[in-house]
């Protein structure tokens, strides 16, 4: 399924699901899929030559790899699984 689509489909965004079904049921709080830079957040580095980035995709559509979590939460999820 096209991600534009999910909308029109199920009549609220991806991220929305994220957030609702998945993130809060879990406690997890600090996890969230960011459109933008806040203080929360920590630049990835996908090649030690060049300098870290946000990488922020700048829709809220499930597009980007804009999902972002704390160190703590990431860890708890391994766990789970």
């Amino acid at each position: 399924m096209r991600w534009p689509f999910f909308k029109q489909f199920y009549g609220y965004d991806f991220t929305y699901l994220l957030r609702e079904r998945v993130f809060q049921p879990m406690g997890l709080t600090r996890t969230e899929w960011a459109t933008q830079v806040a203080s929360g957040l920590v630049k990835v580095v996908d090649d030690p030559g060049e300098e870290a980035s946000y990488q922020l995709y700048p829709f809220d559509d499930g597009m980007g790899s804009n999902l972002h979590t704390a160190a703590r939460e990431f860890a708890a999820g391994v766990i789970l699984i």
